[in-house]
């Protein structure tokens, strides 16, 4: 079985212990795609993510991470919407929930 086309990105993430070096990670690679237009490259990360990652091992953070660097975008992420809605059940228990969805959502 042939890898994915975010495989080694994922493994990369996984790969680094530091939460801080990872969020990093995320903001730099998507930050890249956006930079080249890749807006459906950006949107196929949010499925990537959902249907290929156990997305919680890779800490709440990081996943909030992607949401974060994208919110400038999210318009043209249909797929993004679906990312939130998934790991929003994880973040609705926060105390800032309510500021945290106006954000991202």
């Amino acid at each position: 079985m042939g890898l994915k086309p975010f495989d080694s990105f994922i493994l990369e993430l996984k790969a680094e212990k530091e939460t801080d070096k990872k969020i990093q990670a995320v903001f730099l690679y998507v930050d890249s795609l956006f930079k080249k237009g890749e807006f459906e490259t950006v949107d196929s990360l949010f499925t990537y993510l959902l249907e290929h990652v156990d997305w919680l091992s890779l800490d709440l953070d990081v996943m909030a991470s992607f949401l974060t660097i994208s919110i400038p975008a999210k318009d043209k992420l249909p797929n993004r919407k679906v990312f939130f809605e998934k790991i929003w059940k994880f973040l609705k228990d926060d105390p800032d929930s309510d500021m945290l969805y106006k954000i991202f959502s």
